[in-house]
């Protein structure tokens, strides 16, 4: 989708706020731009997501070209702001982690607290509760000092409070909350004095004290009927609808909901605007009720949304299924898993793409500063040349030196770039995989086994769907399993464990283990190993190429096909270069440049499904040892796997 240019008006508007510069400085003129990014960007975001982001990048751009530190940090806010919304949580982490060291700059202790709380709220949604409590009591540490920062306090004791009560910790839960609420009665009542009204009113129905949760929720229509907290306002309402509807006062429900869906309209608050019209479809009449999700599911394009299209297919889906339309629950099902997998790879691509604006941007103001220090430098020396010749030598020797010394910075700069670019692209990996291929199909294994339970099908469907169960079962089961062993290779503190050991046994046990898969595709597979071969090597390594070798040979061989393992002594120096050699599909040309890739797959001969996943890490773990792994393939005649392994010391 195209961006839109600035609008005319926001154009002029901020070119009049240039003029203050005559008389209060630049600070000023900064400030009161940022201001209006930060209105275009509040008004764009409940319409129009890329309008938004655009509108923070181009105020994130004015902040850098001016050095206005503020200003970055509260464009790269409004961006992560954006990411957390869009579930983008360790993107808006980074940016986060960032911005609190643009607020070190500035010595603003109440703004890296304020940052940390948010960082504790990403954590919290991703379930890395621990992590959470740390921010969480970072944030506290620094209000310590900041005595009367007494709303940033509440903020953190609500956010606490919050985290052990959805872990059904009451007391501790209970300890936080009523902390905030006696810090509320010190500041100003705001957005987040009303979220932590609604937090109370959660303690209280988790301690079945209705009646006190209905006065939180009734003490927040009053304190939120001001001009300035509408949209709170808004959420009051429809938060104390969702009480009588729960509690089976549908008249009730429904004069709240209609009271809270006026503003929404007049707000152009679209996500409250769908969460009431599916509240309002669950307990109205069948031919209201479609009326209702279609006004939701229109709502919902205007958006430009994929988060929030996604969730809303998930309560389709929920509600169809209520009413014993099967057939339009799995259509909203699959629409829901679709639009999850495209917004798993947008995010990945966009994640990429903002580690590199990051990184840009770091470089960017470290040589703002160096460009500022230069000039500076200049402008004395320019004098001092006209009157003294040798101003000029020394000037050029504190160049060189600077140049020197810069060099030397950028080496272990880049240095320190390619170390953060492995981590993060491991992290991207582990993600990608666990998002792509464990998620969707847990999803589609709990809802096809929710459907079986119902009885709804004939002895031939149960059959179909008992045996994708079992394929999909199959299919992450290896994955995880996968997953599992990569991830305890990389983790902290874990080393390559090479030793000498003999090749044949481990080849056998992989054969042995493999057993029913060849017997149910008559598939002949021969250890050509030689008894007493020795290689040096991690043997768990070794175990795990020559599994996934073999697995991959079975998926790709016919009926009654071979398979051939060898070794060859001779073929590399000090190197044993082992082979799995099948007489199967073959691998085009094109898929051949692509074999080592993750998420790279196709389906075997017997429509087994993979990830791609296995021979990325195939790959890696020969290397690892010293070795390498590479294949030859030709379509219709088979593959040959290969990968070597040093000799041990005795054999060389």
């Amino acid at each position: 989708m195209k961006l839109r240019n600035i609008p005319l008006y926001f154009q002029i508007l901020l070119l009049l706020l240039s003029l203050p510069a005559l008389c209060f400085g630049d600070d000023k003129v900064h400030e009161g731009k940022i201001a209006v990014y930060k209105q275009a960007i509040e008004k764009a975001k409940n319409t129009a997501n890329d309008s938004s982001v655009y509108y923070a990048e181009q105020g994130l751009l004015y902040s850098l070209s001016n050095h206005y530190i503020e200003g970055q940090a509260e464009m790269l806010m409004a961006l992560a702001l954006i990411d957390r919304e869009q579930g983008r949580y360790e993107q808006a982490k980074q940016r986060a982690l960032f911005i609190i060291g643009l607020y070190r700059e500035l010595h603003d202790l109440r703004n890296i607290a304020l940052v940390q709380n948010f960082i504790g709220t990403l954590e919290a949604a991703r379930k890395n509760d621990l992590a959470a409590i740390e921010y969480y009591a970072t944030a506290l540490e620094l209000y310590d000092t900041i005595v009367t920062d007494h709303a940033g306090r509440m903020l953190t004791y609500m956010n606490l409070g919050k985290l052990y009560l959805q872990n059904s910790d009451v007391a501790t839960a209970q300890m936080y909350l009523m902390g905030a609420e006696d810090l509320a009665k010190k500041v100003p009542v705001s957005d987040t004095t009303i979220a932590l009204n609604n937090c109370l009113a959660e303690l209280y129905l988790a301690k079945n004290k209705d009646e006190e949760a209905l006065k939180y929720l009734q003490r927040n229509i009053i304190l939120s009927d001001v001009p300035e907290l509408i949209n709170a306002h808004a959420q009051s309402l429809y938060s104390l609808g969702v009480y009588y509807n729960e509690r089976g006062d549908a008249s009730k429900a429904i004069d709240c909901w209609n009271r809270a869906m006026s503003i929404a309209r007049r707000q152009n608050l679209y996500a409250m605007q769908i969460n009431i019209l599916l509240n309002a479809a669950e307990i109205a009449l069948p031919q209201y009720a479609n009326e209702y999700l279609d006004e939701a599911m229109g709502i919902c394009n205007k958006m430009h949304n994929p988060a929030t299209r996604a969730r809303l297919f998930g309560e389709l889906a929920i509600m169809y299924e209520r009413q014993g339309k099967y057939m339009n629950a799995v259509y909203a099902s699959k629409m829901q898993t679709k639009i999850i997998d495209s917004i798993d790879r947008i995010n990945r691509e966009k994640e990429f793409k903002e580690n590199n604006t990051t990184r840009l941007l770091l470089k960017s103001n470290s040589r703002v500063r160096q460009l500022e220090s230069l000039s500076h430098r200049n402008a004395v020396q320019s004098t001092i040349i006209t009157i003294v010749s040798i101003a000029l030598i020394i000037a050029l020797t504190t160049m060189i030196v600077m140049y020197s010394r810069t060099k030397k910075l950028n080496k272990k700069l880049v240095k320190h770039e390619g170390e953060l670019s492995e981590l993060n692209s491991t992290k991207n990996k582990l993600f990608s995989i666990i998002g792509h291929d464990l998620r969707a199909p847990l999803a589609r294994i709990y809802m096809v086994l929710d459907l079986y339970d119902q009885n709804i099908f004939d002895e031939n469907e149960k059959k179909e769907i008992f045996q994708q169960l079992k394929t999909d079962t199959k299919a992450t089961s290896e994955t995880l399993d996968k997953l599992l062993f990569w991830g305890q290779s990389l983790m902290k503190g874990t080393s390559l464990q090479q030793l000498p050991f003999e090749a044949r046994p481990f080849v056998q046990q992989n054969v042995d283990f493999k057993h029913s898969a060849t017997v149910d595709k008559s598939i002949a597979v021969r250890n050509n190993i030689p008894e007493g071969l020795t290689v040096y090597a991690d043997y768990t390594h070794f175990d795990f190429i020559v599994r996934n070798l073999l697995a991959n040979a079975i998926k790709f061989t016919y009926e009654n096909g071979t398979i051939e393992i060898n070794a060859d002594e001779t073929m590399l120096k000090d190197m044993v270069v082992f082979s799995v050699k099948d007489n199967g599909t073959g691998i085009p040309l094109e898929q051949l440049k692509r074999i080592f890739e993750p998420f790279h797959s196709t389906e075997g001969t017997a429509n087994e499904k993979g990830t791609g996943m296995g021979l990325m890490l195939c790959k890696e773990f020969a290397i690892k040892n010293g070795g390498d792994l590479w294949v030859e393939s030709t379509v219709g005649k088979g593959t040959t796997f290969f990968f070597s392994m040093p000799k041990a010391a005795g054999d060389k």
